[in-house]
């Protein structure tokens, strides 16, 4: 059973890939950017759910590969850039299953 959108390289489209990005990661920075103000008074956080599949693959699924990978980047970029303000950035991954090969 997948649980992602399937939008691969071989069965997949640019169109469907941008849309993929759309769905899967935009919101994390549309949502994040609306929070800022917020969070720089409050040295609050951020918690970005990424996946397995960022970092393994799946197959077929390039495009939320792509959105979950970013999702990652932008952790790291957002924790650079909001230290100062005390706001702590941090991704957890969810996982389905023996993972023993990662």
């Amino acid at each position: 059973m997948r649980i992602n959108d399937g939008v691969g390289l071989e069965h997949g489209s640019p169109e469907g890939f941008a849309a993929s990005l759309k769905r899967n990661l935009v919101h994390y920075y549309a949502v994040t950017q609306a929070a800022l103000p917020f969070l720089m008074r409050s040295a609050g956080s951020v918690v970005n759910i990424g996946s397995k599949v960022a970092l393994t693959g799946q197959g077929g699924t390039s495009g939320y590969a792509a959105s979950k990978g970013a999702i990652l980047g932008l952790t790291l970029e957002w924790a650079q850039e909001l230290s100062s303000y005390g706001i702590r950035v941090n991704a957890i991954s969810a996982r389905r299953g023996d993972d023993s090969a990662i």
